[in-house]
């Protein structure tokens, strides 16, 4: 099997396609197995390993360098209030590189046919770039070319080169007309940098000082500011109509003068109110450029903003061992909520904790009955396919999906270890009972 380096700039999944092409897999799941299974022989690890961490192995390459320089997950996760102490693709955090490893941020697959003759004159082939795949690059920063794109993301797996009859062109005049503009220069300038960073920025300090910036602007800082002035119509104001709309689709929504949280959230919100669009947007008009905010942001800025760092340490909580927990989950049967009430922490920490350990929330507001844990206990411990645990417990087969994509290797042993309430006995009685699972006459 032939493994590749990869390439300067190269997006995971275009090195992904190499692989594929290379050793001539038919398919991606045949690619994953083998691939897998050689690098599992080499290191005598019994864990299933996440496509992102086949890739950093194949490339011989540490994962968190993997990580920074060949995917998108630091420009996604440039500003975090989730664990923004974790460098981006932290061995130890496997939640954060199953969910959000190998994720794309815009659809499409964009290249520069400057580029594809440059890179066959030096490497002998075309590959896919990652600085082309950002929200808002249209034009190459390296050739000021139109980019090209095809609109499925399949076409990855093909080398550039082989999409060029099948792609589109972007207008070379509005490309041209759009990345001249300041503010989009700005924004790009940012997003450039950010996506190479090793780690986020922590949300808090960014929020307190975007909204400093905000209120000498005259600027509502929250939503009961008495300030007329919001940070959604300025970014509206200041960017190209048709960019904007491109960039951020929910600015579609956005009436003058009324507060838009997805925009406006980034001056307030606790939690990230939007994708990092949003908040590059906000930085690139409430900062003269993007090179005055740069050096703020590479400093340690948040000294200045003791109240944040104070405030932060009296709401951090140590969760207990991962025994107890289990414990508490199954004695709660899978509620988040009322865990987090136990442990005396928030919401979004307990669900976060209890998502890398593969254990989904199976309490829903106004479900007296718990019809996701009786849903869940029908696929896993009856054996029901996913249409019929659904059907019998009464829930969406979307819903059922939503726990089957956060459940891990320790949610089916957890299940048996449930005892139902009463109120479930009779529906889980049914499912044991009903004629899908009978033998055959």
């Amino acid at each position: 099997m032939l493994l590749p380096s990869p390439l300067p700039d190269e997006i995971h999944s275009g090195y992904w396609g190499r692989i594929i092409r290379i050793n001539g897999f038919r398919d991606e799941v045949t690619a994953l197995y083998y691939v897998s299974a050689k690098l599992l022989a080499q290191h005598s690890n019994d864990t299933k390993p996440y496509l992102l961490e086949v890739l950093a192995t194949a490339g011989n390459m540490p994962l968190q360098d993997f990580a920074r320089k060949h995917t998108l997950m630091p420009y996604r996760r440039a500003i975090a209030s989730y664990k923004p102490e974790l460098i981006h693709g932290d061995p130890d955090d496997r939640s954060m590189i199953r969910m959000s490893g190998t994720r794309l941020a815009r659809p499409g697959a964009y290249f520069c046919s400057a580029c594809i003759e440059d890179d066959w004159r030096k490497y002998g082939m075309s590959y896919w770039k990652r600085k082309h795949q950002l929200p808002g690059m249209y034009t190459c920063p390296m050739h000021a070319t139109a980019l090209q794109y095809v609109k499925d993301d399949s076409a990855f797996i093909e080398a550039p080169a082989r999409c060029i009859s099948s792609s589109h062109t972007v207008d070379p005049g509005w490309a041209r007309s759009q990345h001249d503009h300041a503010d989009v220069q700005n924004f790009l300038q940012l997003s450039v940098a950010l996506a190479s960073s090793s780690q986020p920025l922590d949300l808090r300090p960014v929020r307190a000082l975007l909204r400093e910036k905000a209120r000498a602007f005259g600027i509502a800082s929250h939503p009961k500011s008495t300030a007329k002035n919001k940070l959604s119509d300025l970014i509206a104001s200041r960017f190209p109509k048709q960019w904007l709309e491109a960039v951020f689709p929910p600015v579609l929504a956005k009436r003058q003068g009324q507060i838009f949280t997805q925009l406006d959230g980034v001056l307030y919100c606790s939690t990230c109110s939007s994708s990092i669009v949003a908040y590059l947007l906000g930085i690139s008009v409430l900062f003269c450029s993007a090179d005055q905010a740069l050096e703020i942001f590479q400093s340690d800025f948040s000294a200045s903003l003791p109240s944040v760092a104070r405030r932060r340490r009296q709401l951090k909580k140590t969760l207990p061992d991962a025994k107890t927990i289990i414990d508490h989950y199954i004695r709660s049967r899978g509620n988040h909520p009322q865990m987090a009430r136990e442990f005396g922490v928030s919401l979004s920490t307990i669900k976060a904790h209890l998502y890398s350990m593969g254990l989904p929330n199976l309490r829903r507001r106004g479900d007296k009955e718990q019809r996701v844990y009786v849903a869940a206990k029908n696929f896993y411990v009856h054996e029901m396919s996913l249409v019929e645990s659904a059907e019998n417990a009464n829930v969406e087969i979307a819903e059922l999906e939503r726990v089957l994509r956060v459940a891990g290797a320790n949610f089916s042993t957890v299940l048996t270890e449930m005892e139902p309430s009463t109120s479930m006995t009779m529906r889980l009685r049914g499912a044991v009972n009903n004629t899908y699972l009978r033998a055959p006459e």
